[in-house]
């Protein structure tokens, strides 16, 4: 594409603004029951333990990452612990895996640079696709290993 780069940034930007917001809305209307079946994407990894997610020192940099929870209308706020209840929990577990799942898919849309990009740039749009979502899945995924083991605890003290 012959444009101005200032044009080519204004696409860019746009379009991730799209993406970001379409998926976002898409994922927040499927239906919670939805995220109830254990599909392999959600299946916890035998290496995934809470020793393996301390080495990189999530539970220090976790906190500082924004929660898009309140920014939906639908959304729900991960950012803290509300309640101890069985429905809250189970509530926020089946949560991680609608944001897990909206991470993953706004990877996808990264690929899709390199129609109007050089190479470089697309290049540079997937890596900016991954660095600005992996480390929201890696929190998913942590938590979810967590609120599994509270779960338990919960059940066996009721």
């Amino acid at each position: 594409m012959n444009a101005s780069p200032v044009f080519i940034t204004c696409i860019n930007i746009s379009a991730w603004l799209f993406f970001h917001i379409a998926i976002s809305y898409a994922c927040g209307s499927i239906p919670i029951t939805f995220f109830e079946k254990d599909y392999l994407i959600f299946k916890r990894m035998k290496w995934e333990t809470d020793q393996k997610y301390k080495k990189v020192w999530i539970h220090k940099w976790k906190t500082f990452l924004p929660d898009a929870g309140k920014v939906m209308k639908s959304g729900f706020y991960k950012k803290t612990w509300q309640s101890r209840s069985p429905e809250y929990t189970r509530q926020f577990l089946l949560e991680t895996k609608r944001a897990e799942l909206t991470h993953w898919l706004s990877i996808c849309p990264a690929f899709l640079f390199f129609l109007w990009n050089s190479a470089y740039v697309g290049w540079v749009m997937v890596v900016y696709a991954c660095i600005t979502n992996l480390p929201f899945i890696i929190i998913q995924r942590y938590n979810r290993i967590r609120i599994v083991r509270i779960s338990q605890r919960i059940l066996v003290s009721e």
